[in-house]
């Protein structure tokens, strides 16, 4: 599992996207849901331009519509007062500061308001070959995906390791599902029951996983007994 450290952060002004209105006189108001806690709401808009009638002013301030709009901030919400001119099912654009302590970073949000930072040499990999049919070649034979943790795109791998029953591995590291010198990252040969390679290479920001496989050219490794780890540090 990846070492997490939290760190606060502060607030930041937030464009929702597509909110659809609810029907008239939900909670004596028409609601719209956000994305994040809010802590004040400058605007809301039928268009992604922010033109027209601005709904969240529509009624002047004072006036008993303006005194009756709502932010629910827990909820995540807003309540326009009765009589909003904003029609129900409608597409909006809310731009809203969120709440101090709350920021996305990668989608690792925590409900009580911390972003999640991996740190230094905590993401990566790590896969056991059990059932594995192995490559017969470089380019010959079907890797096996294998997810990032946390999938934040791309890694700076600074630690491979590989353990297995056998003698005269090759392991490989593929960008895509065909195994080809097209898609190969990363290659180790000749590994005899155990290796560690710390030497620094980049799996692209365009990957969340990456295709591994290997090859036992001694034919006497063990599928369930093989496995690989790759540990380095989220590039994205």
């Amino acid at each position: 599992m990846p070492e997490i450290m939290k760190v606060k952060v502060k607030g930041w002004t937030q464009t929702l996207e597509a909110s659809v209105t609810s029907a008239s006189g939900v909670e004596n108001g028409r609601k719209i849901e956000l994305d994040y806690p809010i802590s004040k709401v400058s605007g809301v808009f039928d268009n992604s331009s922010g033109t027209g009638t601005n709904y969240w002013t529509e009624f002047a301030d004072g006036t008993p519509q303006a005194k009756s709009r709502s932010i629910k901030h827990f909820g995540k919400y807003i309540l326009l007062p009765s009589g909003t001119t904003l029609a129900a099912s409608t597409n909006c654009w809310v731009t809203y500061n969120v709440w101090n302590g709350y920021m996305s970073l990668a989608g690792a949000l925590t409900p009580d308001g911390q972003v999640v930072l991996p740190s230094a040499s905590s993401s990566g990999l790590s896969h056991n070959f059990t059932g594995f049919t192995e490559m017969s070649s470089v380019t010959s034979g079907t890797p096996v995906e294998v997810p990032i943790n946390p999938a934040t795109g791309g890694l700076s791998v600074n630690s491979v390791k590989v353990i297995t029953d056998g003698t005269n591995i090759n392991l490989y590291v593929y960008s895509a599902s065909t195994a080809s010198y097209a898609n190969l990252l990363y290659r180790l040969d000749g590994i005899n029951l155990s290796s560690i390679d710390n030497s620094e290479w980049i799996i692209p920001t365009s990957n969340t996983s990456v295709w591994v496989g290997y090859q036992d050219v001694g034919a006497n490794a063990t599928p369930a007994n093989t496995t690989v780890w790759i540990n380095g540090t989220p590039i994205v």
